[in-house]
């Protein structure tokens, strides 16, 4: 119902443009009212996946509680979509990048258990994952930490030195660094280096 020459805009929409896109959420409800055998929350999550825990949202600004639970969901993986989507005015965002800025914005635009449980399900850094962390150093996951973006990283390569560094356990909360993205596990033989020995069993299964 959205006209394809703003849908499909390649530079950014003036203001008209961008009130005729957020009829969107209308156009969903009016067309899931009429569809059979949908429980309510479809067509509540169609109307309010824009709203923002911070109120900041629309159609009708709601805030906090006032968003129902499903449309909290909703709008949590709707920007997750959004972000990590080629459109043609963007590049899509990698998925560490995209929950990285979920994990940021949970603190006004959505309700941050849910974004929490909802980086957990997606797995931003599972334990095994090789990553690439501030200050070209590379390591791979073998903790977490209460900060989900910020995990403990058991480093063993510098990549801008291109050579082995003597294996320690760095936790990223502790010192306010980022992983940049993931690494090719493929690259080393974590068999033959056996740097992960001292974990415990099950631990060492991830690795």
């Amino acid at each position: 119902m959205i006209p394809d020459e703003i849908l499909n805009k390649p530079g950014k929409l003036n203001h008209l443009e961008f009130e005729i896109i957020k009829k969107h959420v209308e156009y969903s409800e009016e067309v899931l009212q009429d569809a059979i055998g949908l429980p309510d929350d479809a067509r509540d999550m169609g109307l309010h996946h824009h709203e923002r825990f911070d109120g900041h949202g629309y159609p009708h600004g709601l805030k906090g509680k006032e968003i129902s639970y499903a449309s909290q969901i909703t709008s949590i993986c709707d920007v997750y979509d959004a972000i990590t989507s080629d459109r043609c005015y963007k590049d899509g965002m990698e998925s560490v990048t995209a929950l990285r800025k979920l994990y940021e914005w949970s603190d006004y635009h959505f309700n941050k258990d849910l974004t929490y449980k909802f980086i957990r399900c997606i797995g931003v850094y599972p334990i095994g994952s090789c990553v690439k962390v501030e200050g070209d150093l590379i390591g791979v996951v073998i903790g977490s930490t209460e900060s989900l973006a910020q995990p403990v990283v058991r480093v063993f390569y510098n990549d801008n030195k291109q050579d082995q560094v003597p294996v320690y356990d760095l936790d990223l909360s502790s010192t306010n660094q980022q992983v940049l993205c993931y690494e090719d596990p493929n690259r080393w033989d974590f068999q033959q280096m056996e740097i992960f020995n001292d974990l415990p069993a099950d631990l060492r299964s991830f690795c």
